[in-house]
């Protein structure tokens, strides 16, 4: 018998309904059913040839010892001209913290900047470790639903409402993960106002999905908000665009004080990010970049599919997202409905085990990004798969029971 007890700060850190929809479908493949999985966030694309390359050469050039804690200078500098002189700021290394992935970017900014007792207003629908993260670092998540209704615009007078002394940050995710929105350069002055009015608070813009928009309408806060620039995070990296999941690399870029801090939070994390990953970064980074609109237009291409088998099933309706590779419908009008076996789908679990039961095909409740009535589609399978996971969809939903 153990004595172990917890940490007090793990209290309200839950197993993600995303791990539990992942166990489930494990368990299904286990009992040899054809499962098809899109619930994942990653790209099904592979690393780019030239990405792969340096890597490798960094392994026979012996680059294998311990790296810079904020990462390796040339990096840095290649993040930081990313943009330097957008706004009209200028921006270098010393700009630049590189991480083992942009979640721990994330992580690092709220151990660098967050006391117990501060606030941190995120707008659902958002991604579900967000507020993990303020929550381990002893912060308050402040969540602020937007119009689900209305292309998931965010609801500006409630942020406003919303905002305290004990503010600490505003976090914004564009284009979005579950919903595919993105911020105007409107929204974006709005919220940057808001950040100017309470001088303690900052601006954190996760940006990683900045190459996967559809529209013109993406708008980075480093153009949209320059005077707000030593306020300002910006966090990204190379695993969505380039297909880098697994090479866990992300950066933050800010003010010089924050990253600082940020740095030596690092110190005693990771002490850096591996020395060969951040080979691969920089060639993904300065090489060829044409792989982003190849890429940008086949997901596009299979989002204009998803939506368009969505829109054709009886009780489901969707947006049509800007930018990232997911689709969030509603599935509110079924709240209540039977199955054959005469269960009432209740809740987003309800739904989504119905789904991955009838159809082995699994995708996320929205109750795990604060948006209980939707359900998240990852696009980011092929067409064939894609294809059949939304004919299985539609029959399952056709063998539902209106009450």
């Amino acid at each position: 018998m153990t004595n172990f007890v917890k940490a007090d700060r793990l209290a309200e850190v839950k197993v993600s309904e995303i791990v539990v929809m992942s166990e489930a479908a494990r368990q299904r493949r286990a009992e040899g059913h054809d499962v098809i999985n899109l619930g994942i966030g990653e790209p099904d694309f592979n690393t780019p040839d030239h990405a792969n390359a340096a890597a490798i050469a960094a392994i026979t050039d012996h680059d294998t010892h311990y790296p810079p804690i904020a990462g390796k200078p040339e990096l840095r500098q290649a993040v930081a001209e990313l943009y330097d002189g957008r706004g009209g700021i200028a921006r270098g290394a010393a700009n630049v913290l590189i991480s083992g992935g942009s979640k721990y970017s994330l992580l690092n900014a709220m151990l660098a900047s967050v006391n117990p007792g501060d606030e941190v207003i995120m707008l659902a629908p958002f991604w579900t470790s967000y507020a993990d993260i303020v929550r381990l670092c002893g912060g308050i998540p402040v969540i602020i639903s937007s119009d689900g209704a209305n292309q998931f615009r965010p609801k500006l007078d409630e942020i406003s409402a919303t905002m305290t002394a004990r503010t600490r940050w505003i976090m914004i995710n564009s284009p979005n993960n579950p919903s595919g929105a993105v911020l105007t350069a409107g929204e974006l002055r709005t919220i940057g106002d808001l950040i100017a009015a309470h001088p303690q608070a900052m601006l954190l813009s996760d940006e990683i999905y900045e190459h996967i928009v559809y529209t013109d309408q993406f708008v980075s806060v480093a153009d949209a908000l320059p005077d707000l620039a030593e306020r300002t995070l910006i966090v990204s990296g190379v695993s969505k665009s380039y297909a880098m999941t697994g090479w866990r690399v992300g950066y933050g870029l800010g003010p010089q004080p924050l990253i600082a801090a940020m740095t030596a939070a690092q110190a005693q994390g990771t002490s850096g990010t591996a020395t060969i990953a951040q080979a691969a970064a920089y060639a993904a980074i300065t090489g060829n970049q044409s792989v982003l609109k190849t890429r940008k237009d086949i997901f596009q291409d299979r989002r204009d599919l998803v939506c368009r088998h969505i829109r054709a099933i009886n009780g489901l309706n969707t947006t049509i997202p800007d930018g990232a590779f997911y689709v969030f419908p509603s599935w509110q009008s079924c709240i209540g409905w039977k199955t054959r076996e005469g269960k009432v789908l209740l809740n987003d679990m309800d739904f989504c085990q119905f789904i991955l039961e009838q159809a082995n095909v699994v995708v996320i409740p929205g109750s795990s990004f604060s948006m209980p009535g939707y359900f998240r589609i990852s696009y980011a399978s092929s067409t064939e798969e894609l294809d059949e996971a939304m004919r299985r969809l539609a029959d399952a939903m056709s063998s539902l029971e209106p009450n």
